[in-house]
């Protein structure tokens, strides 16, 4: 597991922009950065898909938080913010694919 810093990837994000929730769904939003999309749910951020804007240790990379297994509301939506099933989110974590960061 590649384990990466809070400040590094609040650094990275760059200025919030704007918020939406999805649809009918209450507590779960993808939150629009400069340099991303985050998906919250309640007030726990759980993952962030980064753009190509930022330095080559974040271009296009997806950065998992802790709390993406909090509930299994927070595992569905998640994973739906993803597009795949929480198996595969667990192997990407394992496997490098995906950043993760245990301090968001």
């Amino acid at each position: 597991m590649l384990e990466i810093t809070k400040e590094e990837v609040l650094k990275e994000l760059g200025n919030y922009i704007t918020t939406s929730s999805g649809g009918s769904v209450s507590n779960q939003f993808e939150i629009f950065y400069e340099n991303g999309i985050g998906f919250q749910s309640y007030s726990s951020l759980i993952a962030i898909k980064f753009n190509d804007k930022v330095s080559e240790k974040f271009k296009g990379k997806v950065v998992i938080c802790s709390d993406y297994k909090y509930s299994n509301t927070t595992s569905t939506y998640g994973c739906a913010f993803l597009g795949e099933k929480i198996k595969d989110t667990d192997k990407k974590i394992e496997n490098e694919t995906y950043l993760y960061c245990s301090e968001l």
